[in-house]
């Protein structure tokens, strides 16, 4: 059975935690780096032979040399937690998600599922400047999380009402059939 050995690097001056689901993989303290194995090609690292988490929280992904995505389907959404908590959760295609921070999320989903007009989701941070009740003249500057969801392209979306009907459709003719 092959695995999928991907090496994590800290080059930042404060330890970081690695995520895999709701739970850290691992710790890595400054300077140091450890090795993980994925046993499956889906699993959220395994496209990668190494992560180095540089200073001002970027990341650097080497792509694991021959690396061929595994076929997820054609409906998939890719989630990117920006800047949010470290590991953020969102429901996507009926099941729960988690998204590490700056870590890109491959999630199929079924044309069915509302999220399947979606090719991508990036949650961001804005900033607004909102009223102080009882303050007039006053704003306060507040920042909160948006979810920024980008729609596919036409013949995408052609082809997904297409699939949809065609369910709908094969619903009604058995229906039919039924007393």
């Amino acid at each position: 059975m092959e695995t999928f050995e991907t090496i994590f690097e800290n080059a930042r001056q404060e330890p970081v935690t690695v995520f895999d689901g709701p739970h850290p993989l691992l710790v890595l303290f400054p300077g140091r780096s450890k090795p993980a194995e994925s046993a499956s090609p889906v699993t959220l690292y395994a496209r990668w032979s190494r992560l180095t988490f540089l200073p001002g929280d970027e990341i650097e992904f080497t792509l694991r040399p021959g690396f061929e995505e595994p076929d997820r389907g054609r409906w998939v959404v890719e989630a990117l937690n920006v800047e949010g908590r470290d590991i953020e959760q969102r429901a996507i295609g009926g099941r729960n998600h988690w998204l590490p921070r700056k870590i890109p999320v491959l999630i199929p989903v079924s044309p069915e599922d509302p999220e399947a007009v979606y090719r991508a989701l990036r949650i961001e941070q804005t900033d607004e400047w909102l009223d102080v009740p009882g303050f007039r003249g006053y704003l306060v500057k507040e920042s909160r999380l948006v979810d920024r969801w980008t729609k596919r392209n036409s013949g995408d979306l052609n082809e997904l009402a297409r699939l949809q009907q065609k369910a709908v459709d094969g619903l009604a003719v058995e229906g039919l059939g039924q007393k």
